[in-house]
Protein backbone atom coordinates (compact mmCIF):
# COMPACT_ATOMS: atom_id res chain seq x y z
CA UNK A 1 0.00 0.00 0.00
CA UNK A 2 1.27 3.41 -0.73
CA UNK A 3 1.69 5.35 1.95
CA UNK A 4 1.16 9.64 1.45
CA UNK A 5 2.95 12.31 3.28
CA UNK A 6 2.16 15.92 3.31
CA UNK A 7 4.87 18.24 2.32
CA UNK A 8 4.98 21.16 5.10
CA UNK A 9 8.16 22.83 4.37
CA UNK A 10 5.85 25.99 2.61
CA UNK A 11 4.11 26.47 5.87
CA UNK A 12 6.54 25.94 8.07
CA UNK A 13 7.96 29.09 8.53
CA UNK A 14 5.20 30.76 9.49
CA UNK A 15 4.47 27.70 11.74
CA UNK A 16 7.50 28.09 13.77
CA UNK A 17 7.17 32.57 13.67
CA UNK A 18 3.94 31.83 15.55
CA UNK A 19 5.28 29.07 17.94
CA UNK A 20 7.60 31.57 18.93
CA UNK A 21 4.74 34.02 19.42
CA UNK A 22 3.45 31.92 21.66
CA UNK A 23 6.37 31.08 23.52
CA UNK A 24 7.03 34.80 23.99
CA UNK A 25 3.40 36.45 24.20
CA UNK A 26 4.81 39.43 22.84
CA UNK A 27 7.08 39.98 25.91
CA UNK A 28 10.48 41.76 25.47
CA UNK A 29 9.51 43.30 22.72
CA UNK A 30 9.21 39.97 20.86
CA UNK A 31 6.23 39.63 17.78
CA UNK A 32 3.19 39.36 19.26
CA UNK A 33 -0.68 37.93 17.15
CA UNK A 34 -3.07 41.19 17.47
CA UNK A 35 -4.95 42.35 15.06
CA UNK A 36 -4.13 44.87 12.78
CA UNK A 37 -6.54 46.39 10.40
CA UNK A 38 -5.90 47.37 6.67
CA UNK A 39 -6.21 51.44 5.81
CA UNK A 40 -8.32 52.33 2.58
CA UNK A 41 -4.92 53.51 0.36
CA UNK A 42 -5.94 55.78 -2.21
CA UNK A 43 -3.06 56.33 -5.41
CA UNK A 44 -1.80 59.71 -3.96
CA UNK A 45 -0.71 58.00 -0.77
CA UNK A 46 2.37 56.35 0.25
CA UNK A 47 2.24 54.38 3.01
CA UNK A 48 4.94 53.07 5.64
CA UNK A 49 3.64 51.10 8.51
CA UNK A 50 4.42 47.93 10.77
CA UNK A 51 2.17 46.43 12.93
CA UNK A 52 -0.70 49.13 13.88
CA UNK A 53 1.90 52.14 13.68
CA UNK A 54 1.38 54.59 10.43
CA UNK A 55 3.34 57.78 8.51
CA UNK A 56 0.82 58.40 5.06
CA UNK A 57 2.26 61.00 2.66
CA UNK A 58 -0.48 62.01 0.41
CA UNK A 59 -3.05 64.62 0.17
CA UNK A 60 -5.26 66.29 2.65
CA UNK A 61 -8.29 64.01 4.48
CA UNK A 62 -9.70 62.98 7.43
CA UNK A 63 -12.27 60.63 6.47
CA UNK A 64 -13.17 58.45 3.58
CA UNK A 65 -11.64 58.77 -0.27
CA UNK A 66 -13.58 61.86 -0.42
CA UNK A 67 -13.21 63.78 1.87
CA UNK A 68 -10.84 67.12 2.85
CA UNK A 69 -9.02 68.85 -0.21
CA UNK A 70 -7.73 65.84 -1.59
CA UNK A 71 -11.11 64.31 -2.36
CA UNK A 72 -12.27 67.33 -3.83
CA UNK A 73 -9.26 67.10 -6.17
CA UNK A 74 -7.90 70.13 -5.14
CA UNK A 75 -3.98 71.08 -5.38
CA UNK A 76 -1.70 72.17 -3.62
CA UNK A 77 -2.90 70.30 -0.39
CA UNK A 78 -0.12 68.06 0.40
CA UNK A 79 -0.65 66.07 4.07
CA UNK A 80 1.30 64.04 6.51
CA UNK A 81 -0.71 62.06 8.82
CA UNK A 82 1.18 60.00 11.57
CA UNK A 83 -1.42 57.55 13.46
CA UNK A 84 -0.88 54.67 15.93
CA UNK A 85 -3.95 52.56 17.13
CA UNK A 86 -5.99 52.91 14.08
CA UNK A 87 -9.88 52.61 14.72
CA UNK A 88 -9.00 51.51 18.31
CA UNK A 89 -11.47 53.72 19.62
CA UNK A 90 -14.24 52.49 19.32
CA UNK A 91 -14.01 49.64 21.76
CA UNK A 92 -10.99 49.44 22.94
CA UNK A 93 -9.77 47.27 20.64
CA UNK A 94 -8.20 47.58 16.62
CA UNK A 95 -10.79 46.49 14.11
CA UNK A 96 -10.30 43.05 12.71
CA UNK A 97 -7.09 41.94 10.70
CA UNK A 98 -9.69 41.96 7.41
CA UNK A 99 -11.28 45.69 8.12
CA UNK A 100 -10.58 48.31 5.77
CA UNK A 101 -10.62 51.91 7.31
CA UNK A 102 -9.91 55.66 7.06
CA UNK A 103 -8.40 57.86 9.06
CA UNK A 104 -10.77 59.29 11.59
CA UNK A 105 -9.59 61.43 14.43
CA UNK A 106 -12.25 60.37 16.78
CA UNK A 107 -11.59 56.79 16.33
CA UNK A 108 -7.98 56.24 16.32
CA UNK A 109 -6.07 56.24 18.99
CA UNK A 110 -2.80 58.77 18.70
CA UNK A 111 -2.27 61.22 15.91
CA UNK A 112 -0.25 64.15 14.46
CA UNK A 113 -1.30 65.80 11.48
CA UNK A 114 0.20 68.07 8.61
CA UNK A 115 -2.06 69.77 6.36
CA UNK A 116 -0.87 72.27 3.38
CA UNK A 117 -4.53 73.05 2.65
CA UNK A 118 -7.36 71.77 5.02
CA UNK A 119 -9.81 72.77 8.01
CA UNK A 120 -8.27 71.42 11.15
CA UNK A 121 -11.04 72.67 13.25
CA UNK A 122 -13.71 71.43 11.26
CA UNK A 123 -12.05 67.74 10.87
CA UNK A 124 -11.38 67.51 14.49
CA UNK A 125 -14.60 69.10 16.09
CA UNK A 126 -13.06 71.79 17.82
CA UNK A 127 -15.39 74.68 19.03
CA UNK A 128 -15.56 77.84 17.57
CA UNK A 129 -13.86 80.45 19.87
CA UNK A 130 -14.74 84.55 20.52
CA UNK A 131 -13.11 85.61 17.24
CA UNK A 132 -15.34 83.06 15.11
CA UNK A 133 -14.54 83.31 10.79
CA UNK A 134 -11.67 85.36 11.90
CA UNK A 135 -9.84 82.11 12.75
CA UNK A 136 -11.39 80.18 10.62
CA UNK A 137 -9.06 77.04 9.24
CA UNK A 138 -11.49 76.32 6.10
CA UNK A 139 -8.24 76.03 3.29
CA UNK A 140 -5.32 77.00 5.75
CA UNK A 141 -2.47 75.08 6.47
CA UNK A 142 -3.05 73.30 9.83
CA UNK A 143 -0.69 71.35 11.84
CA UNK A 144 -2.55 69.11 15.07
CA UNK A 145 -1.19 67.07 17.90
CA UNK A 146 -4.22 64.65 19.21
CA UNK A 147 -3.93 61.49 21.76
CA UNK A 148 -5.65 60.71 25.02
CA UNK A 149 -2.35 62.86 26.86
CA UNK A 150 -0.07 65.45 24.94
CA UNK A 151 2.80 67.03 26.80
CA UNK A 152 5.43 69.64 25.82
CA UNK A 153 7.97 69.24 27.56
CA UNK A 154 11.42 71.78 27.16
CA UNK A 155 14.60 71.86 29.11
CA UNK A 156 15.08 75.99 28.72
CA UNK A 157 11.70 77.06 27.88
CA UNK A 158 8.60 77.20 25.98
CA UNK A 159 7.02 80.49 23.63
CA UNK A 160 3.69 79.98 22.69
CA UNK A 161 3.61 82.84 19.32
CA UNK A 162 0.99 83.86 17.13
CA UNK A 163 2.14 86.75 14.71
CA UNK A 164 4.30 86.96 11.75
CA UNK A 165 8.17 85.74 12.44
CA UNK A 166 11.01 88.51 12.73
CA UNK A 167 12.95 87.25 10.04
CA UNK A 168 15.92 89.05 9.17
CA UNK A 169 14.80 90.71 5.47
CA UNK A 170 12.22 92.66 6.94
CA UNK A 171 9.38 91.61 4.67
CA UNK A 172 5.97 91.07 5.57
CA UNK A 173 5.30 87.42 6.60
CA UNK A 174 1.58 86.08 4.54
CA UNK A 175 0.01 82.88 5.31
CA UNK A 176 0.00 79.43 3.78
CA UNK A 177 -2.83 81.17 0.78
CA UNK A 178 -0.26 84.17 0.19
CA UNK A 179 -2.66 86.60 2.27
CA UNK A 180 -1.54 88.85 4.41
CA UNK A 181 -1.37 87.44 8.15
CA UNK A 182 -2.69 89.10 11.35
CA UNK A 183 -0.57 91.24 12.79
CA UNK A 184 -1.42 89.89 16.21
CA UNK A 185 -3.72 86.48 16.15
CA UNK A 186 -4.95 85.21 19.44
CA UNK A 187 -4.44 82.81 21.26
CA UNK A 188 -7.92 81.00 22.91
CA UNK A 189 -7.25 78.39 25.68
CA UNK A 190 -10.91 75.86 25.72
CA UNK A 191 -11.47 73.26 28.01
CA UNK A 192 -14.20 70.92 27.89
CA UNK A 193 -13.65 71.89 24.08
CA UNK A 194 -17.18 74.10 24.20
CA UNK A 195 -18.12 77.78 24.02
CA UNK A 196 -21.18 79.24 24.43
CA UNK A 197 -21.90 81.87 22.06
CA UNK A 198 -24.80 83.24 24.43
CA UNK A 199 -23.65 82.92 28.18
CA UNK A 200 -24.07 86.43 29.66
CA UNK A 201 -21.05 86.63 31.04
CA UNK A 202 -19.54 84.45 28.36
CA UNK A 203 -17.44 81.47 29.09
CA UNK A 204 -14.65 82.08 26.99
CA UNK A 205 -12.98 85.03 28.67
CA UNK A 206 -9.76 87.29 28.22
CA UNK A 207 -7.21 86.47 30.25
CA UNK A 208 -6.21 89.05 32.69
CA UNK A 209 -2.63 90.48 32.68
CA UNK A 210 -1.04 90.39 36.08
CA UNK A 211 1.17 93.72 36.49
CA UNK A 212 -1.77 95.53 36.04
CA UNK A 213 -3.81 93.37 38.18
CA UNK A 214 -1.55 93.79 40.81
CA UNK A 215 -1.78 98.04 40.07
CA UNK A 216 -5.01 98.12 40.19
CA UNK A 217 -5.59 96.44 43.55
CA UNK A 218 -2.49 98.48 45.02
CA UNK A 219 -4.25 101.79 43.88
CA UNK A 220 -7.59 100.27 45.00
CA UNK A 221 -5.96 99.19 48.53
CA UNK A 222 -4.63 103.03 48.75
CA UNK A 223 -7.93 104.00 48.46
CA UNK A 224 -9.68 101.62 51.08
CA UNK A 225 -6.88 102.68 53.28
CA UNK A 226 -7.84 106.54 53.07
CA UNK A 227 -11.35 105.44 53.19
CA UNK A 228 -11.22 103.27 57.07
CA UNK A 229 -8.58 106.14 57.99
CA UNK A 230 -11.65 108.84 57.35
CA UNK A 231 -13.96 106.39 59.23
CA UNK A 232 -11.56 105.71 62.06
CA UNK A 233 -11.27 109.98 62.81
CA UNK A 234 -15.22 110.01 62.46
CA UNK A 235 -15.54 107.46 64.41
CA UNK A 236 -12.79 109.26 67.58
CA UNK A 237 -14.53 112.27 66.81
CA UNK A 238 -17.97 110.79 67.90
CA UNK A 239 -16.00 108.84 70.78
CA UNK A 240 -15.02 112.41 71.84
CA UNK A 241 -18.35 114.21 71.54
CA UNK A 242 -20.13 111.05 73.17
CA UNK A 243 -17.54 111.59 76.28
CA UNK A 244 -18.03 115.38 75.98
CA UNK A 245 -22.12 114.93 76.34
CA UNK A 246 -21.97 112.41 78.81
CA UNK A 247 -20.39 114.66 81.44
CA UNK A 248 -22.64 117.71 80.29
CA UNK A 249 -25.39 115.10 81.01
CA UNK A 250 -24.35 114.17 84.45
CA UNK A 251 -27.71 115.15 85.85
CA UNK A 252 -29.46 113.27 83.86
CA UNK A 253 -28.23 109.64 84.60
CA UNK A 254 -30.16 107.61 81.89
CA UNK A 255 -29.19 110.10 79.14
CA UNK A 256 -25.12 110.83 80.81
CA UNK A 257 -25.27 106.94 80.54
CA UNK A 258 -26.13 106.24 77.01
CA UNK A 259 -23.13 108.87 75.92
CA UNK A 260 -21.25 107.51 77.81
CA UNK A 261 -21.77 103.61 76.86
CA UNK A 262 -21.41 104.97 72.83
CA UNK A 263 -18.43 106.56 73.53
CA UNK A 264 -17.38 103.28 74.69
CA UNK A 265 -18.27 101.32 71.94
CA UNK A 266 -16.76 103.90 69.52
CA UNK A 267 -13.54 103.77 71.20
CA UNK A 268 -13.13 100.22 71.15
CA UNK A 269 -14.01 100.63 67.00
CA UNK A 270 -10.98 101.84 67.04
CA UNK A 271 -8.72 98.94 67.50
CA UNK A 272 -10.61 97.20 65.18
CA UNK A 273 -10.05 99.83 62.76
CA UNK A 274 -6.18 99.57 63.49
CA UNK A 275 -6.54 95.85 63.45
CA UNK A 276 -7.78 95.54 60.22
CA UNK A 277 -5.55 98.25 58.24
CA UNK A 278 -2.30 95.69 59.68
CA UNK A 279 -4.67 92.88 57.71
CA UNK A 280 -4.20 95.15 55.16
CA UNK A 281 -0.97 96.08 55.06
CA UNK A 282 -0.17 92.24 55.69
CA UNK A 283 -2.23 91.16 52.18
CA UNK A 284 -0.66 93.59 50.58
CA UNK A 285 2.56 91.66 51.08
CA UNK A 286 1.77 88.36 50.78
CA UNK A 287 -0.01 88.92 47.31
CA UNK A 288 0.28 92.51 45.83
CA UNK A 289 4.59 92.16 46.53
CA UNK A 290 6.92 90.00 44.40
CA UNK A 291 8.67 88.77 48.05
CA UNK A 292 5.25 87.55 49.08
CA UNK A 293 4.53 84.11 50.00
CA UNK A 294 1.21 84.00 47.86
CA UNK A 295 2.67 86.58 45.07
CA UNK A 296 -1.04 86.60 42.58
CA UNK A 297 1.99 86.74 39.66
CA UNK A 298 3.41 83.78 38.07
CA UNK A 299 7.34 83.91 38.28
CA UNK A 300 7.75 81.40 35.62
CA UNK A 301 4.21 81.95 33.02
CA UNK A 302 3.90 85.38 31.12
CA UNK A 303 1.52 86.49 28.13
CA UNK A 304 1.01 89.64 26.14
Amino acid sequence: MATYKVDKSPNEESINETRDVLKTKGAEGAHQKEPIPHRNQTPREMVMTHRNAWIVLGGDRMGSIKSGEAGMGSTQSAAMDLVVGMGQNEDGQPPDNDEYIDPNPFRDASRVYLTQKGDIDTYFGIAKGVFGDFMSTEKKSGAVMKADHVRLVAREGIKLVTGKGKNSEGTGEKNSLGQEAAKVPPIEFIAGNYTDQVSNPPILQPLAKGDNLVEYLLDLQSWLQKFMAMVQANTLNIAMAHSTLGGLTAPVPPLSAIHVTTAAVAIKRQTTFISEQQNLISLQMNYLRPIGETYINSNHVYTT
